[in-house]
C-alpha cells in the first residue's frame, strides 16, 4: 500500500519532503483553526537554526500517521510508529474511544514485525513452549480438552484473530491468546512450529485431520488443504505467506517461529465529521489517526475507511478553496519549542531510552488486553510523574539528531494518559470487556474454562451492552484530560435520500456546504 501510494504521488507531482517530522499543530490566535505547522528537519539544521526548526504556513493539514505502536514494549508494529493522535491531543484536538485497542497473536518488531491471522493458523502449527534450559512444554494440553478442540481452535484463530474478550470462554479460540500470555509470564518462549502438527490434548489422542470440528474440515477440503503437514497446508491456501516470511530472513519451512500477544491497532482516535475534519477546523484525520473504525474493526472495514476519508478530506480540501491567510505564525509558540529542545541538552532530564522502556513496559503490563482497575490506577500515576518530571526538565538526549524523538515522545505520554484516564472512566461507569479488551475484577462471575488450569484470577466483567450506545470523548487542556461521554449518533432515515433529488448537489458541490 505504501509503494503504490508514493507510486501515485510522484505520477501526481505531489511534493514530498523526507527526513521531517512535524512536532506542533499551530493554531489562529482569533479562531480554532490551523494556522500551520512547525517541524524539524536536519536538512534545515545551520549555525543560525541548530535545531532545524522548520515552520509550514498552511490552513489545512490531513493527520494520516497511523498508530502509536511505539507506546507497547510488544508490539506488532515496525519500529518508529508514533501516530498523529499525540500531535492532536496536544493542541486541544478531541478523541474518541481511544480506549479501543486491538491485539493478537503475532510476531513482533524484534524479529518482523507481522499478524499471524488467517492461513498462518488455519494451517493449524503445532504451538509449545521453551524455558531458558531448552525444555518444552505443550502447555495447550492444560487448557483444551482433547487434541481435535486445541487444533479446531488453532484453525479458528485465522478468522478469529484478535483477541476476543467473549470467546476466552467456553474453551473458545481466544484461550489460546490467555495461555500464550500466560507462558510468556512464566519466563517461557512461545512458537508456532509449521513443520508438526498440533500436539495431543488431555485425552492423548494424536492429531488427524479426520478428528476436526465439521467446520474446519469443510473448510479445508474445499481449500483443498487436507495434507499432511502445517507447512504442507499453508503452501497449498497461501504460499506467498511463507515467501513473506522468507524475504525477511525467516523460514518457516526450516524453523519454528516465536510469536507473542502484541499490540496491533487502534480502534478508536481523533473524533471527525463526515468529512474526516477534526473540531480544529483545517485539520482532518483518516485511516488509524481517526476514531472510525468501530470496537471490533474488521481489517477490511478499516482498509476502505482509511480510503473513504482520504478521499472525502481531499474532495471537501478542494472545494472549500480556502485561502492562506497573512495571520503571521505566533513567535511565541516558536520559543515554546526552542525552550523545551534546549532543555534536552541540560542533562537534568530523564533519558530517552529510560523513557520509552518505563512507558513501553508499564503499557504492555498494565495496559494491555488483560487490565483491571487497580493496575489501571497505578499506570495513570507512573505517567503523570513522567508527564510533569518532563515539563519540568525535558527529555535528555545526547544529540541533536534525536530531538524529534523529544517531541514525539512528550506527545506520546499525553496520548498514553488519555488511554488510561478513558479506560478508568469507560470501567468505573460500568464498562465490561468488550472487543480485545479483557477487564478483569475479583468481584466478576465469569471465569474462563481450562482442562488442568486454574484462571480464577481471570475473572472476566461481562460486556455492558448498553455502553455500546455511547462513546467516550478525551480532550487534553494543557493540563488535564477532560473525559465526557457522548450518545452514538442515530442511523439517518435513508428514505430521505432519493438518487435524482440528491445528485444535482454533488453535482453542484452544495453537499460541502
Amino acid at each position: 500500500m505504501v509503494k503504490a501510494l508514493s507510486n501515485e504521488a510522484m505520477r501526481l507531482g505531489v511534493s514530498l519532503l523526507d527526513d521531517c517530522t512535524v512536532i506542533k499543530i499551530l493554531k489562529k490566535s482569533h479562531e480554532e483553526s490551523v494556522n500551520g505547522l512547525i517541524g524539524i528537519s536536519k536538512k534545515f539544521v545551520k549555525d543560525n537554526n541548530p535545531f532545524g526548526i522548520v515552520i509550514f504556513k498552511c490552513c489545512n493539514v490531513i493527520l494520516a500517521g497511523g498508530g502509536a505502536g511505539e507506546l507497547y514494549k510488544h508490539s506488532a508494529y515496525p519500529y518508529g510508529c508514533v501516530g498523529t493522535v499525540g500531535l492532536a491531543l496536544d493542541v486541544g484536538i478531541s478523541v474518541n474511544n481511544i480506549q479501543e485497542q486491538q491485539f493478537g497473536i503475532s510476531t513482533d518488531k524484534s524479529t518482523f514485525a507481522w499478524n499471524l491471522s488467517g492461513t498462518y493458523m488455519q494451517a493449524m502449527p503445532r504451538i509449545f513452549s521453551q524455558d531458558k534450559e531448552g525444555n518444552v512444554y505443550n502447555f495447550l494440553k492444560n487448557y483444551y480438552r482433547s487434541t481435535k478442540e486445541i487444533a479446531s481452535n488453532i484453525f479458528r484463530k485465522g478468522y478469529q484473530w484478535p483477541v476476543h474478550a467473549q470467546k476466552m470462554l467456553n474453551f473458545g479460540s481466544s484461550l489460546i491468546d490467555l495461555a500464550i500470555f500466560r507462558e510468556i509470564q512464566k519466563g517461557r518462549d512461545v512458537f508456532l512450529d509449521f513443520l508438526h502438527n498440533p500436539d495431543s490434548g488431555d485425552d492423548d489422542k494424536p492429531f488427524s485431520l479426520n478428528e476436526l470440528d465439521e467446520d474446519v474440515y469443510v473448510y479445508l477440503k474445499n481449500a483443498e488443504a487436507l495434507l499432511d503437514l502445517p507447512i504442507d497446508r499453508l503452501n497449498k491456501m497461501n504460499p506467498l505467506s511463507i515467501e513473506l516470511y522468507k524475504v525477511n530472513g525467516i523460514y518457516l519451512a526450516k524453523n519454528p517461529l516465536k510469536v507473542g500477544v502484541n499490540h496491533q491497532h487502534f480502534n478508536g482516535g481523533i473524533r471527525v465529521n463526515i468529512w474526516g475534519e477534526s473540531e480544529l477546523k483545517g485539520c482532518f484525520a483518516i485511516g488509524e489517526s481517526a476514531g472510525t473504525h468501530g470496537v471490533t474493526r474488521p481489517g477490511g472495514t478499516a482498509l476502505n475507511s482509511g480510503q473513504v476519508f482520504a478521499i472525502r478530506s481531499a474532495q471537501f480540501i478542494e472545494n472549500q478553496n480556502t485561502p492562506i491567510d497573512e495571520e503571521p505564525i505566533e513567535l511565541k509558540k516558536i520559543k515554546e519549542i526552542l525552550d523545551f529542545a534546549g532543555k534536552s541538552f541540560n542533562g537534568k532530564g530523564i533519558g530517552l531510552q529510560e523513557l520509552k522502556q518505563k512507558v513501553q513496559t508499564l503499557m504492555s503490563e498494565k495496559v494491555a488486553f488483560i487490565c483491571n482497575l487497580g493496575g489501571l490506577q497505578e499506570a495513570l500515576k507512573i505517567v503523570d510523574q513522567l508527564i510533569e518530571s518532563v515539563r519540568k526538565d525535558g527529555i535528555t538526549v545526547k544529540h541533536n539528531s534525536q530531538l524529534f524523538s523529544v517531541f514525539e515522545w512528550k506527545n506520546l505520554l499525553i496520548e498514553a494518559k488519555a488511554i488510561i484516564e478513558s479506560l478508568i472512566f469507560y470501567i468505573s461507569n460500568g464498562g465490561g470487556s468488550r472487543g480485545a479488551r479483557v477487564i478483569c475484577s475479583e468481584r466478576a462471575s465469569f471465569i474462563p474454562q481450562s482442562s488442568n488450569e486454574d484462571l480464577s484470577e481471570f475473572r472476566i466483567v461481562p460486556e455492558n451492552v448498553v455502553k455500546r450506545n455511547e462513546i467516550i470523548v478525551a480532550k487534553y487542556d494543557g493540563s488535564n484530560i477532560l473525559i465526557s461521554e457522548r450518545q452514538v449518533k442515530d442511523f439517518p432515515n435513508l428514505d430521505d435520500i432519493f438518487f435524482e433529488k440528491n445528485w444535482p448537489d454533488f453535482l453542484n458541490g452544495d453537499i460541502f456546504n
